[in-house]
C-alpha cells in the first residue's frame, strides 16, 4: 500500500478521533477552559514520555496516538467552551472528511512531474497559499466551524511532512505520523493565546444558532461583530 494511502488513513483516523472525544466531553464540566486545555497538554506531555522511552514499540506508538487524539479533542472542546460554539458530531465530522479532501489535493498534485520533482519548493508554496486561501475564507465567511478546520490543517500539514521522512515499513511509517501529530501543541498555543487576550471572534462568526448568543461571552461576540 502507498504511503500517501496509509498516511491518509491514519491522519482521518487520528482527526475522527479527536473530533468524537471533542464532541464526546461536551457535557464535562471541567469547571474552566484552562483545566481542559492544561489537561489535554498533560495528556499529551504522559504521550511524549511513553513514545520516547518506548520508541520501538508498535502497542505503545498505538497507545500515543490515541492519546493525542484525546489530547487535541480536548484543545477543541475548549476552543468551543470558550467561544460558546454548539458544533453537532457531524459538522466536526464533515470537517475532518474536509481535511481529509486538502491532504489529498497535495497528494493528488504529486502526480504532476514538476511539482513532484520539486517537492519541497511546492509543499512551501502549498502551506502558505493554503494559510492565505483560509484568512480570505475566515473574512468572507459566516460559520462556526472554520477555526475547526484550521486547527486541523495545521495537524494535516504536519501529516504531509511526515512523508518526507525515511520509513521502510508500516511501523516505521505510523512512528512519523506519531511524531508529526505532536503538532498539536501548536493548536494549544494558539488556544492558550487567544483565551490570554480575551478574544477569539475574529476566528469565526457565529451565526445560526451554532452557539449561545444569550451567555455573556455570546452577547461580547455579538458587541464585537456589530
Amino acid at each position: 500500500m502507498k504511503k500517501t494511502t496509509l498516511v491518509s488513513i491514519f491522519s482521518f483516523i487520528f482527526l475522527m478521533l479527536s473530533s468524537l472525544f471533542a464532541y464526546l466531553f461536551k457535557n464535562t464540566n471541567f469547571g474552566s477552559e484552562w483545566i481542559s486545555l492544561l489537561l489535554g497538554l498533560f495528556i499529551m506531555g504522559v504521550s511524549g514520555v511513553i513514545a520516547f522511552v518506548n520508541k520501538k514499540s508498535f502497542v505503545s506508538n498505538i497507545v500515543c496516538f490515541l492519546l493525542n487524539s484525546i489530547a487535541l479533542g480536548l484543545y477543541i472542546r475548549t476552543w468551543y467552551n470558550f467561544r460558546n460554539f454548539n458544533n453537532s458530531l457531524l459538522i466536526i465530522t464533515l470537517v475532518s472528511l474536509s481535511c481529509l479532501v486538502y491532504l489529498w489535493v497535495f497528494f493528488v498534485a504529486l502526480y504532476i512531474p514538476s511539482l513532484s520533482k520539486h517537492y519541497g519548493i511546492f509543499l512551501i508554496v502549498y502551506v502558505i497559499v493554503s494559510f492565505i486561501l483560509y484568512f480570505v475564507l475566515i473574512i468572507v465567511s459566516k460559520t462556526t466551524y472554520l477555526s475547526t478546520f484550521g486547527f486541523y490543517m495545521i495537524i494535516q500539514i504536519s501529516f504531509i511532512i511526515s512523508l518526507d521522512r525515511k520509513s521502510f515499513s508500516i511501523n516505521g511509517l505510523f512512528r512519523n505520523v506519531l511524531i508529526s501529530s505532536y503538532s498539536i501543541v501548536i493548536v494549544a498555543i494558539i488556544i492558550a493565546v487567544i483565551m490570554l487576550s480575551g478574544d477569539g471572534s475574529g476566528l469565526d462568526l457565529s451565526f445560526g444558532g451554532a452557539s449561545d448568543m444569550k451567555s455573556p461571552k455570546g452577547q461580547k461576540v455579538r458587541k464585537q461583530i456589530h
